[in-house]
């Protein structure tokens, strides 16, 4: 990965938001790597030498490092701290390093956004990784009865939660994740493996055909047809199809018609055009992905 400073950081800074200590070790795949989209994997490893991206853009990378460093400090000394162990599967050496194991307990730092638990837009994915780090480490011996998120909550605001009670009462949360029973755990990572393994040998430009990342991959917002009234700012309803909001118009506001049953044009449908936010603003191989260069031309 090479990095540009855009903003000028200091030279400090700059040196502290490009040391990344994170390695999978000597196994073929990580954790990490199996939960990401097959293409993103592959493009990621055939033009590593050639990613560029902003010191910016790690910014918040920081944070993370240093509550794992402070929290490691302080696990009990009997505890597992960034332990790595590997499982086999399809013949790939499979890693996983956990941040805390102590009494049958898997736990996982994560500094997030206090958003993240309101819509528990996460909660898939970090119960996913930590069932594939308790089989790791049942095969390699060890009994695993629990699985936890540490979230510290980066933009928690304490009026937000006095405010409301679905919001995080606290800015640190403890997070039980489902633990699935073994059986289940090797299926999931066998057919991760099996996926990935397939697009190993696939050309950059077929990656898309095969193995292209699906709406949820890409963090997919659809494109929506919001009804607005003249002088209201926010929308009367939002569709997601712009007849529907003609429809609308034409069934339920009757204020927008004359008596002649012409349109006094109070209400306008105007389209929200959707986003790929993965892709347009967090994928470092997007300048290689046959998929996004279709999307940008209407074509994905």
């Amino acid at each position: 990965m090479n990095y540009t400073n855009l903003y000028g950081l200091p030279e400090a800074v700059f040196k502290a938001l490009t040391r990344d200590e994170y390695t999978k070790g000597d196994g073929d795949y990580s954790v990490t790597e199996i939960l990401q989209p097959p293409q993103m994997v592959q493009l990621k490893r055939r033009h590593a030498d050639e990613l560029t991206e902003d010191v910016m853009d790690n910014c918040w990378s920081i944070f993370g490092r240093a509550a794992h460093s402070i929290l490691e400090a302080h696990s009990p000394e009997e505890a597992l701290s960034e332990e790595r162990l590997y499982v086999d599967c399809l013949d790939r050496k499979i890693g996983g390093q956990v941040d805390n194991y102590h009494a049958g307990t898997i736990t996982d730092y994560k500094v997030t956004s206090a958003w993240t638990l309101v819509y528990g837009s996460r909660v898939k994915e970090w119960e996913e990784q930590l069932n594939l780090y308790a089989y790791i480490f049942r095969q390699n011996g060890y009994t695993v009865d629990r699985l936890q998120i540490i979230a510290i909550l980066r933009d928690w605001d304490k009026n937000k939660a006095l405010a409301s009670a679905t919001y995080p009462q606290t800015p640190i949360q403890v997070i039980p994740l489902t633990l699935w029973d073994e059986e289940k755990q090797f299926n999931f990572l066998q057919e991760k493996m099996f996926v990935h393994i397939g697009a190993e040998d696939i050309p950059d430009e077929d990656l898309s055909i095969g193995f292209r990342c699906m709406p949820d991959e890409v963090w997919e917002q659809p494109t929506k047809y919001a009804v607005m009234k003249e002088g209201r700012k926010s929308a009367v309803r939002v569709f997601d199809s712009g007849g529907d909001a003609e429809d609308y118009i034409l069934d339920s506001c009757p204020d927008n018609w004359d008596s002649d049953g012409h349109s006094k044009d109070i209400y306008q449908v105007v389209k929200r055009p959707g986003k790929k936010t993965r892709c347009s603003d967090y994928c470092s191989v997007r300048g290689f992905c046959q998929q996004y260069k279709d999307y940008l031309k209407g074509e994905s």
